[in-house]
């Protein structure tokens, strides 16, 4: 990964929305051992935006994971723009 010199030490190139997407996935999967799932439960798109209403599921050792998330993706020029990711348990 390259990194730049900033006024406050190193710091990292912005990431694209899909790189951070792929990120959280990684680390999800890496954590449950490979068990992580996602359940599409409902999607919403326009040309602006897209919303999935998704279930994760998996497993680590002894405790299960299975939580309803919300997926929101702003689009610009038809491709991703910006992603949030939000646990419905906050």
């Amino acid at each position: 990964m390259r990194r730049s010199w900033g006024t406050r030490g190193f710091s990292r190139p912005p990431e694209s929305p899909f790189l951070r997407s792929l990120r959280y996935f990684s680390i999800a999967t890496a954590h449950t051992g490979g068990t992580h799932r996602v359940e599409v439960l409902d999607l919403l798109a326009n040309d602006l935006h897209v919303v999935g209403l998704v279930r994760a599921l998996g497993l680590r050792g002894d405790k299960s994971l299975d939580m309803t998330v919300v997926h929101i993706w702003r689009l610009s020029d038809g491709k991703p723009a910006q992603v949030s990711i939000i646990p419905t348990d906050q």
